[in-house]
């Protein structure tokens, strides 16, 4: 359940849901650039459902504002992709509602330019 993919150009990070705010944040800075993500390193990726407050949430928003799409395992078993043209529906809903629509498996986050690494307690 672990894994990260940046793609600088369009600064965007894919992240599969078992890490936490601190390993996505070290997986971004090589690139100078961070997620909007909690203020404790220890926190789960999926904290962005939830809404999620942080460092740059007062330029940016919420982590949840800041989520570009999904991978969704629903209750049925089914395995969805959510985003602002797909299933979008649902891409609303669970940004917000948490974990009462299904289980992320990958959240796709809007990456910002930082000119110094973002150090979580």
């Amino acid at each position: 359940m672990k894994g990260v993919t940046i793609d600088p150009a369009k600064q965007t990070a894919q992240a599969r849901t078992g890490h936490t705010a601190e390993e996505i944040l070290a997986a971004t800075a090589t690139h100078s650039l961070a997620p909007v993500l909690g203020e404790c390193g220890t926190v789960g990726a999926g904290l962005a459902l939830g809404g999620g407050l942080g460092w740059l949430s007062g330029k940016y928003g919420a982590a949840s504002d800041n989520v570009l799409g999904t991978r969704i395992i629903t209750a049925d078993g089914h395995t969805l992709k959510t985003d602002a043209s797909t299933n979008e529906d649902l891409f609303w809903a669970i940004r917000g509602g948490g974990g009462n629509f299904g289980i992320a498996t990958l959240l796709e986050y809007k990456l910002h330019p930082v000119g110094h690494p973002i150090v979580l307690m």
